[in-house]
This record gives C-alpha cells, sequence and structure tokens, in this order.
C-alpha cells in the first residue's frame, strides 16, 4: 500500500460528497437527469433511486466563492461599524493577510441592519424583499475562518483535494509522470525572517505554522504529492513566482536549460530525485 493511502479515502457518503463537494447540488441533479436514461443493469455505477421518496420540488443553491459579502447581507458585525474608517484595534490580534491588508482603514456595513418579522432575525437593508420573508428563513451564523481571501474550506478544496484527485487519476490511467506547481509561500513561515537561504537550505514542509491559509494548503498538496513519490509515478512540485501558460517562453525554457546544465535546484535527497 502506497504510504499515503490514507489521504485517498476509499468511500464517501451523501453527507461527505456534499460537505466536501462546492457545487454538490449538482452532482445530485446530474444523477437525476441520468435516471432518465437507459443504463446497462450490470453497471454498478448506474443512478438508482433514492431510498425515500424527494419530497423537494426545487432547490436553489448558491455558492458564492467571490460573491456579496456576509457583513453586508445577514451577518450584523457591531464592532465592524463601531470602528470603520479606522485601523483594526491592537485588541484583536494579529491578523493574517496578503499585501499589508491589514493596515488598511475598516470598512463598516454600507447599508444598516434591522431585526425583521417576529423572530427579529437582522437583515440588511440591502435584501428588502428577502427580509420581507424573515420568519421563513434559517440563517447560521456559525460558521469561522481565519483567511481574508479566499475562505479556507476552497483552498483546501482545490490545492490539496484536487492535488489528490490528479494523483488518483494518474494512478487509474497509468500516468508516470506528475509535475505539481506549489507556490513560493509555502517555505515561509509566519513571523521567521528567512532572507538569505538558497533554496536547498530553506526549512522542509511541513512548517510549524503558514503565513496564510493558501500556503497551508498548497504544503498540504506537496506533501500529499511526495508521499506518491515511486517507480509507478514519478512526482515533483516547482515552486515559481508565475505559472504561465500556453506558448512560455520565460519559466519553462529556464527550468529545462538549469536541468542541462546541472544548476537546477532541487529540495530533497538525490535518492528522491529521479
Amino acid at each position: 500500500m502506497p504510504p499515503c493511502q490514507a489521504h485517498f479515502p476509499q468511500h464517501h457518503d451523501r453527507r461527505q460528497f456534499l460537505l466536501k463537494a462546492g457545487g454538490g447540488i449538482g452532482g445530485l441533479a446530474l444523477a437525476g437527469l441520468l435516471q432518465q436514461e437507459t443504463r446497462a443493469a450490470s453497471d454498478p455505477l448506474a443512478p438508482r433511486h433514492s431510498h425515500f421518496a424527494p419530497r423537494a420540488k426545487r432547490v436553489i443553491w448558491l455558492f458564492m466563492h467571490g460573491g456579496p459579502s456576509h457583513m453586508d447581507l445577514f451577518d450584523p458585525k457591531p464592532d465592524l461599524a463601531k470602528h470603520a474608517g479606522q485601523p483594526l484595534p491592537g485588541s484583536f490580534g494579529e491578523v493574517m493577510t496578503r499585501r499589508k491588508v491589514a493596515k488598511n482603514s475598516l470598512l463598516g456595513p454600507v447599508k444598516p441592519f434591522r431585526p425583521r418579522g417576529q423572530s427579529g432575525l437582522e437583515i440588511s437593508d440591502f435584501l428588502p424583499h428577502i427580509a420581507s420573508h424573515a420568519d421563513d428563513l434559517c440563517v447560521l451564523r456559525g460558521c469561522h475562518g481565519d483567511s481574508v481571501n479566499h475562505p479556507q474550506s476552497v483552498y483546501r478544496a482545490v490545492n490539496y483535494e484536487g492535488t489528490l484527485d490528479v494523483i488518483a487519476a494518474c494512478r487509474q490511467l497509468g500516468i508516470p509522470k506528475l509535475v505539481m506547481a506549489s507556490s513560493p509561500s509555502t517555505r515561509f513561515q509566519w513571523g521567521v525572517d528567512i532572507d538569505g537561504p538558497r533554496e536547498d537550505e530553506l526549512p522542509p514542509l511541513p512548517l510549524p505554522e503558514y503565513m496564510q491559509a493558501y500556503a497551508a494548503t498548497k504544503a498540504e498538496g506537496e506533501l500529499a504529492l511526495r508521499d506518491q513519490f515511486g517507480d509507478a509515478l514519478l512526482t515533483v512540485a516547482v515552486a515559481p513566482h508565475q505559472v504561465y501558460g500556453p506558448r512560455d517562453s520565460l519559466f519553462l525554457p529556464a527550468v529545462l536549460d538549469a536541468a542541462a546544465r546541472g544548476r537546477l535546484r532541487r529540495f530533497g535527497a538525490d535518492t528522491c530525485n529521479r
């Protein structure tokens, strides 16, 4: 068994599927459509009827990555309104941001919140029509994220779980080599200055703490890739400052030239580079 076989779950029930898949509802809709088509009875993957007859007629699924801020819709933040236009008070502690965003002034709610309906659910004036149905809504305010750029779950779904999917596909299809585009940020530890060392002198993964969630999830994917290295699948992670597309005339030619001249710097022992 490969050393990181635990990375690859052998079974997903429906709840796990919906939890892990940002577009999970789309998969359920597809299953319903496929049921309308004729499939071979011997196909173990053919769609089947559920255990219980469905009662819902319609589902509206909003996966708003990059959508309107919850703080301007359903999630009032009294302290944010109180300190709007000021820098983040030191009493809130240090926050992980990129490009020195933490030094910017706080932006308060664009429109006020008001209690709605008999329940008193606070909803922004941005949503006057939805607010009129407040007593028919269930609003969950128990979620938490520690990344200000994008939800960490989305980072992890792409950088880590996406890497696992690619690895699994390579093994299933017999692809012998896999190159992962990682990030230099995986080698930067929060609060530690690493100016000066060569690449081979940087701290090995995993680090005790990363500067942001993006780097942490990239490191997870890189470790999963490294664990799958073997004769059947040769893996390597590169960490360019930029990832270029087709007809790239900068990154890839420079890597090939450095490798040909024996000047390509590599992480890990020589026995792990083939």
